[in-house]
């Protein structure tokens, strides 16, 4: 999804127009796919993230190198799922920070369960929603580079993202193990 994005970002960076941007995905089929619906979910799912990064975040986005883009992409990730970024900042970074580099989809389904005295909403989520959920994260962690097979890597911040608005968040540095 990361090329997708990228592409979407160059577009929006050119036009200034989501209404634009949209127009010419669904016409030009930029994502290369037959499947309308793939088309939509893919470009709603992609917008709903850069809606939430500063200017400079998208405009860099557009700019930097793919392994730049993907930290980029992930603070994206993390501002729409804040679980994904509690997750992070909390069970992960300080899994990490005690040297302990394993991670499995089991850690997960532990931290839910311990969320859901934190939070009511999470208390009516199903198993199967749960481990679809651990899923999308996992393989959201693989793609990004930080984990390599069942393995945390700390990620290098390029220096493009540095001074990015967004990191001066705690909880965004630490959702980035850093």
């Amino acid at each position: 999804m990361l090329k997708r994005t990228i592409r979407v970002v160059e577009l929006f960076t050119q036009t200034g127009d989501w209404g634009e941007v949209r127009r010419v995905v669904f016409d030009q089929n930029i994502f290369q796919t037959e499947n309308l619906n793939t088309i939509k979910a893919d470009y709603s799912e992609i917008k709903r993230r850069l809606l939430t990064l500063s200017p400079e975040a998208l405009q860099k986005l557009s700019q930097v190198p793919s392994e730049t883009a993907k930290i980029i992409n992930l603070i994206a990730i993390f501002n729409v799922y804040p679980l994904f970024r509690e997750f992070m900042s909390e069970f992960v970074y300080n899994r990490f920070q005690m040297g302990n580099r394993e991670l499995v989809p089991t850690h997960f389904l532990h931290f839910i369960e311990e969320m859901k005295f934190r939070h009511e909403e999470l208390q009516h989520k199903g198993e199967i929603t749960i481990k679809k959920g651990a899923g999308f994260i996992f393989q959201i962690l693989r793609e990004t580079g930080l984990l390599n097979g069942e393995l945390i890597v700390s990620p290098f911040l390029p220096w493009e993202v540095s001074d990015l608005p967004e990191l001066k968040d705690s909880t965004i540095r630490k959702a980035l193990l850093q």
